[in-house]
């Protein structure tokens, strides 16, 4: 079996440590923080493509509403429901946005305008298809809910737009 001799033999080796230069350190110090940005980014692109698919998947799988006999799962609440939950999303979602794209100090690496744009407008997507569930859930239809919701889901999108454009242009400034 020469497969424990070669672990012994390298574990009873000796290895000589080489002092490290302050260039070295330096260099090892930003691929830990280029590392942990692109951590940041990735949990933060899968946040987006698994909230996507729940959002898009659940009003399909929401029993749908009879107005006759049931109302619809918020529907009685009417558009102060619909505003606080619009509210709600676009500011958790662009907190997460502004945390993925928070700067540090001057050598930190950040990410590139080709990085950063997409980051923006996928977050802006998502919560406008939030909005879109909200207001079909439980429905058949684009007519569950009333125009005033569906102007407020429009204000509220335009307006995830806006400071998903704010947050990028303040990164890249």
């Amino acid at each position: 079996m020469p497969w424990p001799k070669l672990t012994i033999l390298f574990l009873n080796s000796e290895v000589e440590e080489k002092p490290v230069t302050a260039a070295e350190a330096d260099e090892r110090r930003r691929e830990e923080e280029v590392e942990r940005l692109l951590k940041k980014v990735r949990r933060y692109s899968l946040f987006l493509y698994v909230g996507s698919m729940i959002v898009a998947i659940a009003p399909r799988l929401a029993p749908a509403s009879r107005p006759a006999v049931v109302p619809s799962l918020p529907a009685g609440y009417g558009l102060p429901v619909t505003c606080a939950s619009f509210t709600v999303a676009t500011l958790v979602v662009q907190e997460l946005l502004a945390r993925v794209l928070e700067r540090g100090p001057a050598p930190a690496p950040r990410l590139t305008p080709e990085a950063a744009w997409p980051l923006g407008i996928s977050t802006w997507m998502f919560v406008t298809m939030f909005f879109h569930s909200y207001l079909c859930f439980g429905g058949d239809g684009y007519f569950v809910r009333s125009c005033d919701e569906w102007a407020a889901a429009c204000v509220a999108s335009s307006l995830n737009l806006f400071i998903a454009t704010l947050t990028v242009s303040d990164y890249l400034a």
